[in-house]
């Protein structure tokens, strides 16, 4: 049996969720979470964001937005 998947995830500023399993408040620096549906609608509530281990927050692109063009010709 394969292992579930995890989330890293950090608290949005001026929150506080609560971790979906255990039921204590989720680390300000961020933890793994097993991906359920209830951490799947505290991320789209933006109660936690999705983030990397090393601090970096992963930010969703707007629609519509184009990528630089780095290599303009003349």
């Amino acid at each position: 049996m394969s292992q579930p998947k995890k989330v890293f995830v950090k608290p949005a500023p001026k929150r506080k969720p609560r971790h979906p399993d255990i039921g204590r408040n989720i680390e300000p620096s961020g933890e793994y979470i097993v991906d359920s549906p209830t951490l799947r609608r505290m991320i789209r509530d933006q109660d936690v964001l999705k983030s990397l281990p090393n601090g970096k927050t992963k930010r969703a692109k707007k629609p519509g937005s184009k990528p630089a063009d780095k290599g303009a010709s003349a």
